[in-house]
């Protein structure tokens, strides 16, 4: 037998191994603020819904996105509308974009919020920007 074949066949059952979808689950970032997201991979869209612990934003909003797949080490990116049935519009989005780490399970992104701006040339003041990591919790 070749030296090789036991590392290939080691490989190969490992690859026929690994998940599909990775991403899918439920999360808890720093804050405590909880997202759920289904990965659907035949074409990486992402939806689920947030819900916040933070500010003034109770209950569910819905999120959609986009990862480069669902498996692997994905890179991703998903959006909220802060507008729900509780609170109604806020005149507000929050977008994150980052990753998956395999290593602890977990989506580290950067967030920006954009709203409405409270008076005209007040732009400047309507961005923010931060970081959460989300640990995907185990059921």
């Amino acid at each position: 037998m070749h030296p090789l074949i036991p590392a290939f066949l080691t490989f190969t059952l490992a690859m026929s191994q690994r998940p599909s979808d990775v991403i899918s689950g439920q999360y808890v970032n720093q804050l405590g603020s909880n997202v759920t997201i289904k990965c659907f991979p035949d074409t990486g869209v992402l939806s689920g819904s947030y819900q916040t612990a933070v500010g003034n934003a109770g209950g569910q909003y819905p999120l959609i996105g986009l990862a480069t797949s669902c498996a692997d080490q994905p890179v991703l990116g998903f959006c909220v509308a802060w507008n729900n049935a509780v609170h109604g519009n806020t005149g507000s989005t929050t977008c994150w974009s980052g990753q998956y780490l395999a290593n602890d399970d977990s989506l580290s992104t950067t967030w920006l919020l954009a709203s409405q701006p409270n008076a005209q040339g007040q732009v400047w003041s309507s961005n923010r920007v931060g970081a959460d990591l989300f640990q995907k919790q185990q059921r």
